[in-house]
């Protein structure tokens, strides 16, 4: 950048010397003007190209526009050289030598290639209408009226009588640089349209993103809230009813019996085992008393037996005695006493 805002005070400079100086003595200045405005134009045309080429990366449409302007700026930078040797060689009124021959067709033939691929624009679909105007613009003033204008002109090389001077080739090809000016003023602004119209396009994908997001979040937390109430809420109930039941507590508060889903179903075979510990604890219950009254009936019994066998045992003693009284009475007194011991032991009878 640097060396091209140096090129260009250059150049300025010595376009002040030169008009200082009169005309007489100016010699060649004009082409060597024309020679350092190329050279500028070079290095400012290599800079927009190199922004053209990141811009190209990033948008193909803007790139095309800045193509167009590009295009446009050569197409000036070799028609202005043309026109500024014509110009020369209309004010010298003296046929051109050999060398400004072939550089105006080589000119010529720069500008024929930079039209070539601007005219594809004329009338084309996806051109913009300011821009096809300019272009149609170029094509009637610069390379119908211009062209007709510089081979008129040419015409005359072999003599050097040209109908007219400088100041009257001025006046007649002037206009034709408004029209270029606003080609490329054209292509600029069909450029900065296209870079607005899709950042306004980018700011609407943006805006329906965050609506989607949006409406995502909203989905997503709609589905949270439905899984806690509907999933999370019932089986944190239902855990903790299980573990109610399981520490001895038979009355617990289960809810969503009657869901006709997997909560439902869980819900209910919770249920049945309250049901069946409640059961369970019942049975257990009537056997422990069962087993207390079995208990109670055999201590019962075992008492009865008890005191029978001591009032047998008590029997079984009385009779002994009764016997053995017997005995010794009649060892002692022979059967003189028979009747009082049968009396005796019938009385010991009755009383039993």
């Amino acid at each position: 950048m640097a060396d091209i805002v140096r090129q260009f005070e250059d150049t300025r400079a010595f376009t002040a010397a030169q008009m200082q100086r009169a005309i007489d003595q100016r010699g060649d200045a004009a082409n060597e003007l024309t020679v350092k405005v190329a050279a500028v134009t070079a290095a400012v045309g290599g800079l927009m190209r190199e922004q053209e080429l990141q811009i190209q990366m990033q948008d193909g449409a803007t790139a095309r526009f800045i193509q167009v302007a590009s295009a446009v700026t050569e197409l000036r930078d070799s028609g202005g050289r043309q026109a500024g040797m014509l110009q020369n060689i209309v004010g010298a009124h003296k046929p051109p030598a050999e060398a400004e021959r072939a550089l105006l067709l080589t000119l010529q033939g720069c500008i024929d290639h930079i039209w070539d691929s601007l005219v594809t624009l004329e009338g084309a679909p996806s051109t913009p209408a300011a821009l096809d105007q300019a272009v149609r613009g170029i094509h009637e003033t610069y390379i119908n009226g211009y062209g007709a204008e510089r081979r008129m002109l040419v015409g005359h090389f072999a003599t050097g009588d040209f109908p007219y001077g400088a100041a009257d080739y001025n006046l007649k090809v002037g206009p034709m640089w408004k029209t270029l000016i606003a080609l490329r003023d054209a292509a600029y602004d069909s450029a900065a349209t296209t870079i607005a119209d899709e950042r306004a396009d980018a700011w609407r994908q943006l805006a329906l993103a965050a609506a989607v997001v949006l409406m995502v979040i909203v989905v997503v937390a709609g589905v949270v809230v439905l899984v806690v109430r509907r999933i999370t809420k019932p089986i944190l109930h239902l855990t903790a009813s299980i573990e109610r039941v399981a520490s001895g507590d038979l009355a617990p508060d289960i809810r969503y019996d009657a869901w006709r889903d997997e909560i439902g179903v869980l819900s209910r075979a919770i249920g049945v085992l309250q049901q069946r510990s409640m059961e369970a604890r019942r049975l257990e219950a009537e056997q422990a008393a069962e087993r207390h009254a079995r208990e109670r009936r055999t201590v019962h019994l075992e008492q009865l037996v008890s005191a029978f066998e001591a009032t047998v045992g008590s029997l079984v003693e009385i009779l002994t005695t009764r016997a053995e009284d017997i005995a010794t009475s009649g060892a002692s007194d022979g059967r003189g006493e028979p009747l009082r011991h049968r009396s005796s032991r019938s009385l010991t009878c009755r009383r039993l």
